[in-house]
Order: structure tokens, then C-alpha cells, then sequence
């Protein structure tokens, strides 16, 4: 679970260290194959001035989905197990 995010942490954490941008709010964007989407945030007491930082805030994020649980609009709902 930790590798998938890690190219694009990478690249979000080369951006505010290029710019010095930081911030507090962390958000998620997950992507289902049938192109459903969810995003999930946390916005934390102060700023993110860590790639470590990051990487805890997102994985938190990214744990909280697991097992996958999806709601549906529909009754029939196929999602894959």
C-alpha cells in the first residue's frame, strides 16, 4: 500500500520544496476502475515542513480505506472484491 502513492508524494514534495509553498490540509484522491471517485482530507494543526510529514498524513489517509468499502447509488452495486 505504501508504494503506489510514493511517485506522486514525490512529486507534490519537489513542488513545495521548489516553490516553499506549505500547507496544512492533505487530500486525497481515490479513483475506482468503473471511474468513481472519492477524496478524502485532513487538515492537520500546522503546516506540513516535512516530506515525512506527508507521507504519514497521506498513508493515514490512504489506511482509513482499507478494507475497500464502497457505497452505492444503486441497489446493485458490482464492485469487485
Amino acid at each position: 500500500m505504501k508504494g503506489a502513492p510514493q511517485p506522486i508524494m514525490d512529486k507534490v514534495w519537489r513542488h513545495c520544496e521548489h516553490t516553499g509553498v506549505r500547507g496544512r490540509t492533505v487530500t486525497l484522491k481515490v479513483k475506482f476502475s468503473d471511474f468513481h471517485q472519492i477524496t478524502r482530507s485532513r487538515t492537520l494543526p500546522g503546516n506540513v515542513e516535512s516530506r515525512s510529514g506527508l507521507d504519514q498524513a497521506s498513508i493515514d489517509l490512504l489506511r482509513q480505506l482499507f478494507p475497500l468499502e464502497r457505497v452505492c447509488a444503486f441497489q446493485a452495486c458490482p464492485f469487485p472484491p
